[in-house]
């Protein structure tokens, strides 16, 4: 008679993997690894123990990266991977560049061919902090940025042309370039569907970028074709700016976002009474909202809840319990 421990690894994996996930706690075999012998052998020796993987704080990500590179490449495999870097007790031992450097490190130990989903957190830095995707990631989906970008190399295709979900969170700035958002787009997810962006200082030559997305919608086939695609992938469907409001702001156009909003809003019942979705949603997020960016000066009050809901979001997508985009959504996606 067959035993448990005669069936192949890969046909436990995928039991233990169906019967008993514990994804909500990060680790979608945790909790069996550590009452089955037998399993938390075969998860140490396979490497499912990443197949889902919640890293948060710097000490942890060290840990991490320290077992990873312990593994040989067929047990490195990571899914989904959550990286969180916040304002706490031991970042405030750290810099912006040595947070980015253990990111960079991980990503570029695990293997990361069939990383479909990747979430970052970091603490606020001055500047546009850059993470430099060092490896491919041909089947990522959904990257969720918070506090940074990702730059992938120059002169190279894109390491990642399957991204359909992008999410810039909590930037105080973008590019300095003229056109750099646009080409930046292009390079990170050239088949995009969806994008959200949440930034404080926005330069006003990023509003004509955006407004490209409004006349567009209004044209008939042959007035598009003569007047041509905006700058941005043609696959993309909607860009949801979320831009915390700073009429004092010498770098902002002040009248800029309140125009964005009511030309967004007619937008967006044009599009809701033929139930689809508005291709440009602009939100101005009040102080104690979910997408607020504070001044670098003041304190980031509202951190800590949001890595909270950042967190809560890709253990959902997880368990498959969280849509990324609804065509009926006013763009909190």
């Amino acid at each position: 008679m067959a035993t448990i421990s005669s069936l192949p690894n890969e046909l436990l994996i995928a039991i233990f993997s169906y019967v008993a996930p514990d994804a909500r706690a990060g680790q979608i075999t945790t909790t069996v690894g550590r009452v089955s012998k037998l399993f938390h052998n075969l998860v140490q020796s396979s490497g499912l123990d990443v197949l889902y993987a919640s890293v948060r704080g710097f000490k942890r990500m060290q840990k991490f990266l320290t077992l990873i590179k312990s593994r040989n490449m067929a047990q490195k495999r990571v899914e989904s991977l959550l990286l969180v870097v916040a304002r706490n007790d031991d970042v405030d031992r750290i810099c912006g560049a040595t947070a980015l450097s253990i990111l960079e490190a991980v990503l570029s130990n695990i293997d990361a061919s069939r990383l479909h989903t990747l979430f970052i957190h970091i603490f606020t830095c001055y500047g546009v902090p850059s993470l430099h995707l060092r490896v491919p990631l041909p089947s990522l989906t959904d990257l969720h940025l918070s506090g940074l970008v990702a730059v992938p190399p120059e002169g190279h295709p894109s390491p990642s042309p399957n991204i359909k979900h992008l999410q810039l969170l909590r930037l105080h700035e973008l590019f300095e370039e003229e056109d750099a958002f646009p080409r930046y787009i292009h390079n990170i997810a050239p088949n995009i569907l969806h994008l959200k962006l949440s930034v404080r200082t926005l330069q006003y030559r990023y509003f004509e970028s955006l407004y490209d997305l409004i006349p567009l919608v209004y044209c008939d086939s042959d007035a598009l074709a003569n007047q041509g695609r905006t700058a941005f992938p043609d696959s993309l469907k909607q860009i949801v700016a979320c831009l915390t409001y700073d009429c004092n702001n010498p770098i902002r156009v002040p009248e800029y976002p309140p125009i964005f909003t009511v030309l967004a809003e007619k937008l967006g019942l044009d599009f809701r009474e033929r139930c689809e979705p508005a291709p440009l949603v602009v939100v101005l997020p009040e102080e104690g909202q979910q997408d607020y960016i504070p001044e670098r000066k003041e304190a980031d009050q509202g951190e800590a809840e949001f890595v909270g809901t950042f967190v809560r979001t890709w253990m959902d997508m997880n368990l498959g319990q969280w849509t990324p985009w609804s065509p009926l959504d006013k763009g909190k996606f």
